[in-house]
Order: structure tokens, then C-alpha cells, then sequence
């Protein structure tokens, strides 16, 4: 059975950023699209999100710089209309440091008529985050 538009888009999304292919990213992205990060922040204090192809080409560049994506294994995916829900397993690699990490993430993606993800956000481990950033 073939998977529907919604998931053919989103594991399009996850294909690139395991290739570290930070333009493929923002394409996959409505123009006016969000990305953000669940509870991280950035130095300021601000919260982790970008909106628009420049943001998100910027915020895409620093993560794709500090996280490499080295294997996802994909747990659970639910579509709904022009949502998705994916929970997956991630083998990465924190890039300043060289320390190998496996975790759990999970996504809730919003895809416009054209496939285009108008909302992306991003459930992670934060505390994993916060000591790999101090």
C-alpha cells in the first residue's frame, strides 16, 4: 500500500536532513512555515523558532552543523488529514563534542494543499540538549 501524500512528505523532510541537505529542508517548507523546538531556548532566552524560508534556512544551518543525524528509525506515524504525529528513535552525533547520542523524538508536522509543511514542531529531550550546551 502506498503511504499518503502527508507521509510521503514528511519522511521527504527526514531524508533530507539525514543528508544534511539544509536547502532541501526550507523547500519542503510553505513559504511563510514554522519550525520550532518544545521547551529550548536560545542564548537569550527565546524561544527556538523560526518562520519564513530565511529563519528557517538559518536555524536549519546551525542545527544541521551541530547535530548530525546519523540513523532514524521511525516507531509510530499517525496522519490525519494535513497532520502528522511521527515518534522515532534518532542515532546522532553532537558535532562540537564528537559524543554519540541515541534518543526519542517526536514531531507534529501541518502540511498546506501542496505538500509544504506550514507548522513544524519538534518534541525532544531538553534536558540532553541543555547539558550538551553548557
Amino acid at each position: 500500500m502506498e503511504a499518503p501524500p502527508v507521509a510521503q512528505a514528511l519522511h521527504s523532510m527526514y531524508e533530507a536532513r539525514l543528508a544534511a541537505d539544509v536547502e532541501a529542508c526550507v523547500a519542503s517548507f510553505a513559504e511563510a512555515g514554522v519550525y520550532r523546538m518544545a521547551n529550548v531556548y536560545d542564548a537569550s532566552g527565546q524561544p527556538l523558532r523560526a518562520r519564513g524560508h530565511e529563519q528557517l534556512r538559518a536555524a536549519l544551518a546551525e542545527l544541521v552543523n551541530t547535530w548530525r543525524w546519523v540513523r532514524r528509525d521511525e516507531r509510530s506515524l499517525v496522519v490525519e488529514g494535513d497532520r502528522a504525529c511521527a515518534l522515532y528513535r534518532l542515532q546522532l552525533v553532537h558535532r562540537p563534542t564528537g559524543e554519540a547520542i541515541d534518543t526519542e523524538m517526536m514531531d507534529h508536522v501541518t502540511f498546506d494543499g501542496d505538500g509544504k509543511a506550514t507548522t513544524f514542531a519538534q518534541f525532544l529531550d531538553t534536558a540532553l540538549v541543555a547539558r550538551l550546551s553548557t
